[in-house]
C-alpha cells in the first residue's frame, strides 16, 4: 500500500512538473486591442495621401458616423487600422490624374515595433538601436502556435523587413501597408509582409518607415530612398493597374 501511494505521489509530482514547464514555456498571451488613438495627417505640400479636412481623426461612435482606429493586438497581428467605412470622414488618395476616397487603411504589425531610441542600460552603457535585438534577430515563427516568438528581451520578433537610420540620425523600422482605393474592388500598397503571408506581387515597392520615437507616438512615412512608390491594383483578381509616388506622412498618439 505504501508503495502504491508512492508511486501516485511520483506520478502526481511528475504531473505537476510538466505543467508548470509547459506554463513557463507557453509564448505571452495576447494583449489587448488599443483603441484611445488619434491620428493626424501632416498634408504637406506635395502630400499625395492626405485628411478630407485637415484634422484629426479619433476613435468615436455616433449614430451613423463611426470612426474606428485601433492597434490590433488581442489577435498578436499587431496591425494599426483605421476603419471609416460607416463614418462621415474619409482620405483623400491621389494617383496621377485621380483623387479617390479611401476609407480604410491597415499598416502591418505597427504596434510590435519598440521604441526606436538607443538603450542606456542599468550598468551605463548604451546599446545603438540598431543593435538592438529587434533588429539583429530578424523574424521567426513558433510553431506551436504560428504567431512570431519573443526575443529574449521581450521584444516580438517580426522585424522583417529591417531597421534604418536616416540623414536626421533617426532611427526606424520598415513595415508595409494597403489602403482602400476608391472602392471595395481597388487598393493601394506598399509592399508586403512575409510572415502574413502578404501579395507577393507587391514586392518592388517601397516600405513604411516607421518612427517610434516616445512610447505613446509613432511617424509613418513612406521611404524616401526608394521613391515613395506604392502600386495600385484590383482586389478581386491581385492585378497590378500602376505603379504611383505617393508621399504622406501620418503620426499617431495614444491618448492617455
Amino acid at each position: 500500500m505504501k508503495m502504491k501511494r508512492s508511486l501516485l505521489l511520483l506520478s502526481f509530482c511528475a504531473l505537476f512538473a510538466s505543467t508548470v514547464l509547459a506554463q513557463k514555456n507557453k509564448p505571452p498571451a495576447c494583449p489587448p486591442d488599443i483603441t484611445n488613438l488619434q491620428v493626424v495627417f501632416a498634408d504637406r505640400d506635395g502630400d499625395l495621401y492626405r485628411s478630407d479636412n485637415g484634422t484629426p481623426y479619433v476613435t468615436s461612435k455616433a449614430r451613423g458616423d463611426n470612426t474606428e482606429i485601433m492597434f490590433q493586438k488581442a489577435n498578436c497581428t499587431y496591425d494599426f487600422t483605421m476603419n471609416l467605412i460607416s463614418s462621415k470622414r474619409t482620405t483623400k488618395l491621389t494617383l496621377g490624374g485621380m483623387t479617390l476616397d479611401s476609407d480604410f487603411f491597415n499598416f502591418d504589425r505597427i504596434a510590435s515595433v519598440p521604441v526606436t531610441q538607443d538603450k542606456f542600460n542599468s550598468d551605463s552603457t548604451i546599446t545603438p538601436f540598431l543593435d538592438s535585438q529587434f533588429c539583429k534577430n530578424g523574424w521567426a515563427i513558433d510553431p506551436s502556435a504560428g504567431k512570431p516568438t519573443y526575443n529574449a528581451d521581450g521584444t516580438v520578433r517580426d522585424n522583417y523587413a529591417g531597421c534604418g537610420i536616416d540623414p536626421d540620425g533617426k532611427y526606424y523600422v520598415l513595415r508595409s501597408v494597403g489602403m482602400q482605393a476608391g472602392d471595395d474592388n481597388h487598393g493601394f500598397r506598399y509592399q508586403y509582409s512575409p510572415i502574413d503571408g502578404g501579395p507577393t506581387w507587391a514586392g518592388g515597392t517601397s516600405f513604411i518607415r516607421v518612427y517610434h520615437p516616445s512610447a505613446f507616438v509613432w511617424d509613418l512615412v513612406p521611404d524616401v530612398n526608394t521613391g515613395s512608390m506604392g502600386r495600385y491594383y484590383d482586389k478581386s483578381a491581385n492585378i497590378p493597374l500602376g505603379d504611383y509616388s505617393v508621399p504622406f506622412k501620418i503620426t499617431v498618439t495614444q491618448i492617455n
